[in-house]
């Protein structure tokens, strides 16, 4: 028996899933991808009537970008390179210390305080919008000073706080600082009368002149006496 022509073959369904957002973004992107899903599902005729086929259905991905707001959007962290801490050694006339770098974006913390034979641990981390590149830990074992050493060894000259190191002074012998510290005495030279060849000659004028006022001498007493 024959019922007239089939209905027309409905329009295919298509149906769309919610847009996400593709996973995280990056510090300074001010925009972020989304995807959906497109499903498109036909009809198929069955028993004269038109129902959905799901399993001929065409599943297509679409994208798109979204603007993200103000509140979602964040800057990059700086990075800072970290430095080292000094290690101060005691001696015998200052203690053990530690001096800490002042750098911006990170922070220094001891697990203890300096102390001779101690065993400190400094670790660095980042504050806030900071990143930390480079070296993070540091552990030292400081050394230890025995009185004897002390008394045998003499005063020792602070360290240097940035390098740890002592700065050795030598101490000058009794014999050294002695004729170091006696005067400096300058030799007089002998006073020399000039030669020449003429000394016999000025000897005999003085004989002569030795003689010639004798003479005088006996002269004028005669004299006085003829008077």
């Amino acid at each position: 028996m024959c019922t007239g022509a089939p209905t027309p073959q409905p329009e295919p369904e298509v149906t769309n899933s919610t847009w996400t957002d593709d996973g995280a973004w990056l510090c300074g992107a001010t925009t972020v991808t989304q995807t959906r899903t497109v499903t498109t599902t036909p009809y198929m005729l069955d028993a004269g009537e038109w129902q959905l086929d799901p399993a001929h259905a065409n599943v297509v991905a679409e994208h798109q970008t979204r603007q993200l707001a103000a509140n979602e959007q964040f800057a990059c962290d700086l990075v800072v390179p970290t430095q080292s801490p000094a290690f101060v050694e005691p001696n015998c006339t200052a203690d053990a210390d530690l001096v800490l770098p002042e750098t911006t974006g990170v922070t220094y913390t001891p697990n203890g305080p300096a102390a001779a034979g101690a065993t400190v641990t400094v670790v660095a981390t980042p504050q806030q919008g900071y990143v930390l590149s480079g070296q993070t830990q540091w552990t030292h074992t400081y050394t230890t000073l025995a009185a004897t050493q002390c008394l045998q060894s003499g005063p020792v000259p602070p360290a240097d706080p940035q390098t740890g190191s002592q700065e050795v002074v030598e101490t000058p012998t009794q014999t050294e600082q002695s004729a170091s510290e006696a005067p400096a005495t300058t030799p007089t030279p002998a006073t020399e009368l000039p030669k020449t060849g003429n000394d016999h000659v000025t000897l005999l004028a003085l004989i002569a002149a030795v003689l010639l006022g004798g003479g005088v001498a006996l002269s004028a007493g005669a004299a006085r006496r003829r008077t």
